[in-house]
């Protein structure tokens, strides 16, 4: 087995491409990012990752279909405008 065969944990890729521990659950919920679930933990094959790097997906912004919209409050209390 080489470096390149390696499977990550969720910490290990946290340090691997330098996000939090919420980016990466927040990517495997809406579907992008390569991860296979083995029990109830996330693993992740290093050449799967580095591919999807190159691949520009990893720079895409997020947008997660759980995100709610927010309405702003003004000083008043009262809502003025909402937020996306």
């Amino acid at each position: 087995m080489t470096i390149q065969d390696r499977w990550l944990s969720v910490n290990e890729l946290m340090q691997y491409l330098g996000v939090s521990r919420d980016t990466i659950y927040d990517r495997l919920t809406s579907r992008r990012l390569p991860g296979h679930r083995v029990g109830r933990l996330w693993k992740f094959k290093q050449t799967e990752i580095d591919e999807w790097v190159k691949a520009g997906n990893a720079a895409s912004p997020m947008k997660s279909p759980y995100m709610p919209k927010v309405r702003a409050v003004s000083g008043n209390g009262r809502r003025s405008k909402t937020l996306k």
